[in-house]
């Protein structure tokens, strides 16, 4: 048992030590997948067997340094190092747009030493805690000033483009709002302004168009992901095949990333898989109940915009991998391979874990 009156025990009780064992959990599940479908993918493109795998090691243990060390800051320095980092990102993501690596038409990568850089992964949880600061401010404006700052970075992610980023934050942005007690009138402007993307997307980015068209229009077109996908929901049935024992990896293209989950379904079954999901929701409730019990708004609007993320992609991921949602390349948190995702998640998870420690809740003990 760890004391409480050492600086481990001290920094163990005061924060909610249930959510990072879970997701703690979460990174033992993904060397495990990880390291039986990276193999499959490495041999397509000829890569050594375990490229993927001792990348991902490093990630992890990264990651785990990462949400220790920002968990470890105070509730102002989080603030600051939030702030600064956002205004960092939106310099990065203007610079993609001249430097950035281009793939299939679209410019979202920095290459730095042979790692591939996602700015607009690492925006998610320095605009969350952005949004909330401003929102917990009393004045007037604050409002305003989200939605002003929504719409750069919007416009930022667009010229990418990159349609799934927009979506994903502008939902979140969307429910720190709805949170705050926001006029209706705003209400209405957001649900515009998504709509208003939505619209742009499919009419001026062909491969969005083309991605929902297939999803509505399934008989009219093949997603062979998506069908090997469902293939593996099939093969592992309740209770999979084994660790290690699938099949589907071998031809399903990105199954240690965007797939990663059906290679889930058929190692380990659909138990496994709705076991994997609750551990998402676990932590998303668990968040939301600890913020409203600290007497502070931007705790409570950051700590959801923090959580969303998180549980926005893990619905979204596993809805595609099942014919859900139409198919977009979207990470399964602490599950999938990459570098960019998995950190941007620890610092989101960092930063939860600072601003609800136990020292901020009434009648608990100083961490």
């Amino acid at each position: 048992m760890l004391k409480r009156g050492s600086k481990i025990g001290s920094w163990w009780w005061s924060i909610d030590s249930v959510t990072f064992l879970i997701i703690f959990s979460l990174m033992i599940i993904s060397l495990l997948l990880v390291g039986s479908a990276g193999p499959a993918v490495a041999a397509r493109i000829g890569a050594t067997k375990f490229h993927f795998f001792q990348r991902h090691i490093v990630f992890i243990c990264l990651s785990l340094m990462l949400i220790i060390i920002i968990s470890c800051f105070g509730r102002q320095a989080v603030k600051i190092l939030s702030i600064c980092g956002f205004f960092i990102i939106l310099c990065a993501l203007i610079l993609l747009l001249y430097f950035g690596n281009e793939v299939k038409g679209a410019k979202r990568w920095f290459s730095i030493m042979g790692f591939a850089l996602q700015p607009s992964e690492f925006l998610k949880p320095f605009y969350a805690v952005t949004i909330g600061s401003i929102l917990s401010k009393e004045y007037k404006e604050r409002f305003l000033f989200c939605i002003i700052a929504h719409i750069i970075v919007s416009s930022l992610l667009m010229l990418q483009p990159d349609f799934g980023a927009t979506m994903t934050i502008s939902i979140v942005v969307g429910i720190q709002l709805f949170i705050s007690e926001i006029p209706m009138r705003w209400i209405f402007c957001i649900i515009f302004f998504i709509g208003f993307v939505i619209l742009i997307a499919y009419n001026l980015m062909p491969h969005v168009a083309s991605r929902i068209n297939h999803f509505l229009y399934p008989e009219h077109a093949e997603n062979y992901q998506v069908t090997k996908s469902l293939q593996s929901f099939e093969s592992g049935g309740l209770l999979g095949r084994g660790p290690g024992e699938g099949i589907v990896k071998y031809s399903l293209p990105d199954a240690h990333t965007d797939f990663i989950f059906a290679v889930a379904a058929e190692e380990l079954g659909a138990i496994f898989c709705v076991l994997l999901l609750l551990l998402f929701l676990i932590v998303f409730i668990r968040g939301v109940l600890i913020s409203t019990k600290i007497n502070d708004r931007f705790v409570l609007y950051a700590t959801v915009g923090l959580l969303s993320y998180l549980m926005i992609q893990s619905i979204f991921n596993s809805g595609v991998s099942m014919d859900l949602f139409p198919t977009k390349g979207m990470t399964l948190p602490f599950i999938s391979y990459g570098g960019s995702s998995i950190i941007s998640f620890s610092i989101a998870i960092g930063i939860y874990l600072s601003i609800t420690k136990k020292s901020y809740l009434p009648g608990r003990f100083a961490g």
